[in-house]
Protein backbone atom coordinates (compact mmCIF):
# COMPACT_ATOMS: atom_id res chain seq x y z
CA UNK A 1 0.00 0.00 0.00
CA UNK A 2 1.08 3.59 -0.54
CA UNK A 3 3.03 2.84 -3.74
CA UNK A 4 2.52 5.16 -6.67
CA UNK A 5 1.66 4.24 -9.29
CA UNK A 6 -0.26 1.32 -7.85
CA UNK A 7 1.60 -1.88 -8.86
CA UNK A 8 -1.53 -4.01 -8.82
CA UNK A 9 -2.02 -7.02 -6.60
CA UNK A 10 1.70 -7.40 -5.81
CA UNK A 11 4.23 -4.87 -4.58
CA UNK A 12 6.81 -3.73 -7.14
CA UNK A 13 9.81 -4.69 -4.97
CA UNK A 14 10.63 -5.69 -1.45
CA UNK A 15 13.62 -3.34 -1.67
CA UNK A 16 14.54 -0.69 -4.25
CA UNK A 17 18.07 0.76 -4.28
CA UNK A 18 19.49 3.51 -6.50
CA UNK A 19 22.89 5.26 -6.53
CA UNK A 20 24.35 3.50 -3.48
CA UNK A 21 28.13 3.11 -3.35
CA UNK A 22 27.81 0.01 -1.15
CA UNK A 23 24.80 -1.58 0.52
CA UNK A 24 24.78 -4.80 2.54
CA UNK A 25 21.54 -6.77 2.65
CA UNK A 26 21.39 -9.58 5.20
CA UNK A 27 23.68 -10.69 7.97
CA UNK A 28 24.88 -14.32 8.29
CA UNK A 29 24.50 -14.15 12.08
CA UNK A 30 20.93 -12.83 11.97
CA UNK A 31 17.60 -14.32 10.93
CA UNK A 32 17.01 -15.03 7.24
CA UNK A 33 15.43 -12.27 5.15
CA UNK A 34 12.42 -13.51 3.17
CA UNK A 35 11.16 -11.86 -0.02
CA UNK A 36 7.89 -13.51 -1.05
CA UNK A 37 5.06 -13.01 -3.53
CA UNK A 38 6.22 -9.71 -5.08
CA UNK A 39 6.86 -8.49 -8.60
CA UNK A 40 10.58 -8.34 -7.67
CA UNK A 41 12.53 -9.15 -4.54
CA UNK A 42 15.39 -6.62 -4.72
CA UNK A 43 15.82 -4.02 -7.48
CA UNK A 44 19.17 -2.21 -7.61
CA UNK A 45 20.05 0.53 -10.11
CA UNK A 46 23.50 2.11 -10.38
CA UNK A 47 24.43 0.57 -7.04
CA UNK A 48 26.85 -1.92 -5.56
CA UNK A 49 25.09 -4.37 -3.29
CA UNK A 50 25.98 -7.48 -1.31
CA UNK A 51 23.19 -9.91 -0.48
CA UNK A 52 23.50 -12.65 2.13
CA UNK A 53 21.18 -14.82 4.20
CA UNK A 54 18.13 -14.03 2.05
CA UNK A 55 15.46 -16.18 0.39
CA UNK A 56 13.34 -15.25 -2.64
CA UNK A 57 10.13 -17.00 -3.67
CA UNK A 58 7.08 -16.51 -5.91
CA UNK A 59 8.37 -13.69 -8.14
CA UNK A 60 6.46 -14.27 -11.36
CA UNK A 61 6.60 -12.12 -14.46
CA UNK A 62 3.65 -9.76 -14.92
CA UNK A 63 2.98 -6.33 -16.43
CA UNK A 64 4.67 -3.46 -14.57
CA UNK A 65 2.62 -0.25 -14.66
CA UNK A 66 4.18 2.79 -16.33
CA UNK A 67 6.16 4.98 -13.97
CA UNK A 68 8.44 2.51 -12.22
CA UNK A 69 12.22 2.87 -12.72
CA UNK A 70 12.75 -0.55 -14.32
CA UNK A 71 9.88 -2.12 -16.22
CA UNK A 72 10.75 -5.68 -15.28
CA UNK A 73 9.14 -8.24 -13.00
CA UNK A 74 9.52 -11.84 -11.94
CA UNK A 75 13.06 -11.35 -10.60
CA UNK A 76 14.38 -12.51 -7.27
CA UNK A 77 17.17 -9.94 -7.67
CA UNK A 78 17.36 -7.41 -10.52
CA UNK A 79 20.50 -5.29 -10.88
CA UNK A 80 21.57 -2.85 -13.59
CA UNK A 81 24.64 -0.63 -13.99
CA UNK A 82 26.39 -1.63 -10.81
CA UNK A 83 27.56 -4.81 -9.12
CA UNK A 84 26.07 -7.68 -7.19
CA UNK A 85 27.83 -9.99 -4.75
CA UNK A 86 25.28 -12.60 -3.74
CA UNK A 87 25.91 -15.49 -1.34
CA UNK A 88 23.31 -18.22 -0.94
CA UNK A 89 22.73 -20.68 1.86
CA UNK A 90 24.58 -23.61 0.29
CA UNK A 91 24.08 -25.88 -2.72
CA UNK A 92 23.68 -29.24 -0.96
CA UNK A 93 20.27 -30.62 -1.96
CA UNK A 94 20.13 -32.77 1.18
CA UNK A 95 20.72 -30.00 3.73
CA UNK A 96 20.73 -26.50 2.22
CA UNK A 97 17.57 -24.35 2.00
CA UNK A 98 16.37 -23.26 -1.43
CA UNK A 99 17.42 -19.65 -2.01
CA UNK A 100 15.33 -18.95 -5.13
CA UNK A 101 12.08 -20.73 -5.94
CA UNK A 102 9.16 -20.17 -8.30
CA UNK A 103 10.74 -17.11 -9.93
CA UNK A 104 10.82 -16.22 -13.61
CA UNK A 105 14.47 -15.22 -13.10
CA UNK A 106 16.38 -16.04 -9.96
CA UNK A 107 18.91 -13.30 -10.71
CA UNK A 108 18.79 -10.93 -13.66
CA UNK A 109 21.54 -8.42 -14.45
CA UNK A 110 22.24 -5.82 -17.11
CA UNK A 111 25.50 -3.88 -17.54
CA UNK A 112 26.53 -5.17 -14.12
CA UNK A 113 29.35 -7.14 -12.53
CA UNK A 114 27.98 -10.27 -10.88
CA UNK A 115 29.39 -12.69 -8.32
CA UNK A 116 26.90 -15.46 -7.52
CA UNK A 117 27.80 -18.25 -5.07
CA UNK A 118 26.35 -21.18 -3.16
CA UNK A 119 22.67 -21.18 -4.10
CA UNK A 120 19.94 -23.68 -4.58
CA UNK A 121 17.46 -22.53 -7.23
CA UNK A 122 14.43 -24.53 -8.27
CA UNK A 123 11.24 -24.02 -10.28
CA UNK A 124 12.78 -21.06 -12.11
CA UNK A 125 12.60 -20.22 -15.80
CA UNK A 126 16.18 -18.86 -15.69
CA UNK A 127 18.56 -19.29 -12.79
CA UNK A 128 21.05 -16.53 -13.61
CA UNK A 129 20.53 -14.26 -16.61
CA UNK A 130 22.95 -11.45 -17.53
CA UNK A 131 23.73 -9.18 -20.49
CA UNK A 132 26.48 -6.60 -20.86
CA UNK A 133 27.98 -4.77 -23.85
CA UNK A 134 30.85 -3.33 -21.79
CA UNK A 135 33.58 -5.30 -19.97
CA UNK A 136 32.08 -6.63 -16.75
CA UNK A 137 33.50 -9.45 -14.62
CA UNK A 138 31.37 -12.42 -13.68
CA UNK A 139 31.78 -15.40 -11.40
CA UNK A 140 28.92 -17.89 -11.06
CA UNK A 141 30.11 -20.76 -8.89
CA UNK A 142 28.89 -23.60 -6.66
CA UNK A 143 25.19 -23.31 -7.41
CA UNK A 144 22.58 -26.04 -7.83
CA UNK A 145 19.99 -24.86 -10.36
CA UNK A 146 16.84 -26.57 -11.62
CA UNK A 147 15.41 -24.50 -14.46
CA UNK A 148 13.20 -24.91 -17.53
CA UNK A 149 14.59 -22.33 -20.01
CA UNK A 150 18.25 -21.99 -18.99
CA UNK A 151 20.21 -22.56 -15.83
CA UNK A 152 22.70 -19.84 -16.72
CA UNK A 153 22.26 -17.50 -19.71
CA UNK A 154 25.13 -15.07 -20.18
CA UNK A 155 25.70 -12.57 -22.99
CA UNK A 156 29.03 -10.76 -22.57
CA UNK A 157 29.31 -8.66 -25.71
CA UNK A 158 32.81 -7.32 -25.08
CA UNK A 159 35.94 -9.04 -23.84
CA UNK A 160 35.32 -10.60 -20.43
CA UNK A 161 37.87 -9.47 -17.81
CA UNK A 162 40.35 -12.01 -16.49
CA UNK A 163 38.93 -14.46 -13.99
CA UNK A 164 35.45 -14.49 -15.52
CA UNK A 165 34.09 -17.99 -14.90
CA UNK A 166 31.09 -20.28 -14.66
CA UNK A 167 32.37 -23.12 -12.50
CA UNK A 168 31.41 -26.01 -10.21
CA UNK A 169 27.66 -25.69 -10.75
CA UNK A 170 25.09 -28.48 -10.98
CA UNK A 171 22.32 -27.67 -13.44
CA UNK A 172 19.22 -29.66 -14.36
CA UNK A 173 17.05 -28.77 -17.37
CA UNK A 174 13.87 -30.79 -17.60
CA UNK A 175 10.99 -31.13 -20.05
CA UNK A 176 11.46 -28.08 -22.28
CA UNK A 177 12.36 -28.90 -25.93
CA UNK A 178 14.23 -25.57 -26.13
CA UNK A 179 15.86 -25.73 -22.69
CA UNK A 180 19.63 -25.22 -22.30
CA UNK A 181 21.81 -25.83 -19.26
CA UNK A 182 24.44 -23.12 -19.84
CA UNK A 183 23.86 -20.67 -22.66
CA UNK A 184 26.44 -18.14 -23.79
CA UNK A 185 25.80 -15.56 -26.49
CA UNK A 186 22.65 -15.73 -28.53
CA UNK A 187 22.14 -12.10 -29.46
CA UNK A 188 22.08 -11.67 -33.28
CA UNK A 189 25.17 -10.08 -34.83
CA UNK A 190 26.99 -9.89 -31.51
CA UNK A 191 29.60 -12.14 -29.95
CA UNK A 192 30.36 -13.35 -26.45
CA UNK A 193 34.09 -12.96 -25.78
CA UNK A 194 36.32 -14.74 -23.32
CA UNK A 195 35.74 -16.45 -20.02
CA UNK A 196 35.86 -20.03 -18.72
CA UNK A 197 33.13 -22.65 -18.28
CA UNK A 198 34.59 -25.47 -16.19
CA UNK A 199 33.80 -28.31 -13.80
CA UNK A 200 30.03 -28.08 -14.21
CA UNK A 201 27.59 -31.01 -14.20
CA UNK A 202 24.61 -30.51 -16.52
CA UNK A 203 21.64 -32.91 -16.60
CA UNK A 204 19.58 -32.54 -19.80
CA UNK A 205 16.26 -34.35 -19.45
CA UNK A 206 14.20 -34.22 -22.64
CA UNK A 207 15.52 -30.74 -23.38
CA UNK A 208 17.70 -29.24 -26.11
CA UNK A 209 21.33 -28.71 -25.09
CA UNK A 210 23.75 -29.01 -22.24
CA UNK A 211 26.16 -26.17 -23.07
CA UNK A 212 25.50 -23.78 -25.96
CA UNK A 213 28.24 -21.51 -27.32
CA UNK A 214 26.41 -19.16 -29.66
CA UNK A 215 28.71 -16.67 -31.43
CA UNK A 216 31.44 -17.04 -28.81
CA UNK A 217 35.09 -16.16 -29.29
CA UNK A 218 38.07 -17.24 -27.18
CA UNK A 219 35.93 -19.10 -24.65
CA UNK A 220 37.30 -22.13 -22.82
CA UNK A 221 34.88 -24.96 -22.00
CA UNK A 222 36.68 -27.63 -20.00
CA UNK A 223 36.17 -30.52 -17.60
CA UNK A 224 32.38 -30.37 -17.69
CA UNK A 225 30.09 -33.41 -17.69
CA UNK A 226 26.81 -33.36 -19.61
CA UNK A 227 24.30 -36.16 -19.07
CA UNK A 228 21.80 -36.59 -21.92
CA UNK A 229 18.86 -38.33 -20.27
CA UNK A 230 15.87 -39.27 -22.41
CA UNK A 231 15.42 -39.68 -26.14
CA UNK A 232 14.54 -36.17 -27.31
CA UNK A 233 17.67 -34.24 -26.43
CA UNK A 234 19.60 -32.59 -29.23
CA UNK A 235 23.26 -31.97 -28.33
CA UNK A 236 25.59 -32.08 -25.35
CA UNK A 237 27.99 -29.23 -26.19
CA UNK A 238 27.45 -27.02 -29.24
CA UNK A 239 29.54 -24.28 -30.87
CA UNK A 240 27.38 -22.24 -33.23
CA UNK A 241 29.41 -19.51 -34.93
CA UNK A 242 32.36 -17.74 -33.39
CA UNK A 243 35.97 -18.90 -33.43
CA UNK A 244 39.11 -19.65 -31.40
CA UNK A 245 37.24 -21.45 -28.62
CA UNK A 246 38.70 -24.39 -26.72
CA UNK A 247 36.50 -27.39 -25.86
CA UNK A 248 38.74 -29.60 -23.74
CA UNK A 249 38.46 -32.69 -21.54
CA UNK A 250 34.67 -32.72 -21.25
CA UNK A 251 32.43 -35.77 -20.88
CA UNK A 252 29.09 -36.15 -22.65
CA UNK A 253 27.20 -39.27 -21.60
CA UNK A 254 23.99 -40.27 -23.40
CA UNK A 255 21.44 -43.02 -22.91
CA UNK A 256 22.29 -45.16 -25.92
CA UNK A 257 24.36 -47.65 -23.97
CA UNK A 258 21.43 -48.20 -21.62
CA UNK A 259 19.11 -48.95 -24.54
CA UNK A 260 21.25 -51.09 -26.80
CA UNK A 261 24.84 -52.21 -26.56
CA UNK A 262 24.95 -52.77 -30.33
CA UNK A 263 23.33 -49.57 -31.62
CA UNK A 264 20.47 -51.69 -32.99
CA UNK A 265 16.73 -51.00 -33.37
CA UNK A 266 16.34 -49.90 -29.78
CA UNK A 267 18.67 -46.99 -30.54
CA UNK A 268 16.70 -45.39 -33.37
CA UNK A 269 15.42 -42.55 -31.17
CA UNK A 270 19.01 -41.58 -30.43
CA UNK A 271 20.36 -41.38 -33.99
CA UNK A 272 20.11 -37.58 -34.19
CA UNK A 273 21.51 -36.83 -30.74
CA UNK A 274 24.98 -35.31 -30.91
CA UNK A 275 27.47 -35.33 -28.08
CA UNK A 276 29.43 -32.42 -29.62
CA UNK A 277 28.45 -30.21 -32.55
CA UNK A 278 30.25 -27.45 -34.44
CA UNK A 279 28.22 -25.28 -36.82
CA UNK A 280 30.07 -22.61 -38.83
CA UNK A 281 32.60 -22.27 -36.03
CA UNK A 282 36.21 -22.41 -37.31
CA UNK A 283 39.60 -22.36 -35.58
CA UNK A 284 38.36 -24.14 -32.47
CA UNK A 285 40.26 -26.72 -30.46
CA UNK A 286 38.46 -29.98 -29.64
CA UNK A 287 40.63 -32.24 -27.52
CA UNK A 288 40.64 -34.78 -24.71
CA UNK A 289 36.83 -35.09 -24.79
CA UNK A 290 34.84 -38.25 -24.06
CA UNK A 291 31.58 -39.06 -25.80
CA UNK A 292 29.49 -42.14 -25.23
CA UNK A 293 25.92 -43.28 -25.70
CA UNK A 294 24.75 -40.78 -28.34
CA UNK A 295 23.79 -41.19 -31.99
CA UNK A 296 26.68 -39.04 -33.27
CA UNK A 297 29.87 -38.42 -31.35
CA UNK A 298 31.14 -35.26 -33.07
CA UNK A 299 29.49 -33.43 -35.94
CA UNK A 300 31.09 -30.60 -37.95
CA UNK A 301 28.99 -28.69 -40.45
CA UNK A 302 29.54 -25.45 -42.30
CA UNK A 303 32.79 -23.52 -41.93
CA UNK A 304 35.09 -25.54 -39.68
CA UNK A 305 38.47 -24.79 -41.19
CA UNK A 306 41.56 -24.90 -39.00
CA UNK A 307 39.74 -26.88 -36.33
CA UNK A 308 42.13 -28.87 -34.16
CA UNK A 309 40.55 -32.25 -33.34
CA UNK A 310 42.77 -34.60 -31.40
CA UNK A 311 42.90 -36.99 -28.46
CA UNK A 312 39.15 -37.53 -28.13
CA UNK A 313 37.54 -40.80 -27.05
CA UNK A 314 34.53 -42.19 -28.97
CA UNK A 315 32.56 -44.93 -27.23
CA UNK A 316 29.18 -46.66 -27.84
CA UNK A 317 27.98 -44.43 -30.66
CA UNK A 318 26.10 -45.00 -33.91
CA UNK A 319 28.55 -42.68 -35.71
CA UNK A 320 31.79 -41.45 -34.25
CA UNK A 321 32.79 -38.43 -36.36
CA UNK A 322 30.55 -36.83 -38.98
CA UNK A 323 31.83 -34.02 -41.22
CA UNK A 324 29.61 -32.13 -43.64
Amino acid sequence: SGQFPNPGNKGYAGMYVENHALLNVGNPSSEVNTFHDLQNGIVAKKSNIQVRNSIFSHMEQTTVPFGYPLASSGNGILVTQGSLHQYGLGDDVSSSPVTFSNCTNGIRASLASIYIYDNRMQDVLYGVRSTSNVPRPYRIENNNIRASEAGIALHQLSQAPGGASIADNTITINGNPAGVGIKLGGIPYATHKGGVVKNNAVYVRNAAKGIEMNQTNELTVSNNTVYLQGGSNYVGIQANGGYKNAVLCNNVVGSLQAQSTSGGPEATDFINIRAYQSMNSPENEWGCNLMMGSGIGMEFSGASELSDIRGNKFQELNFGLQIG
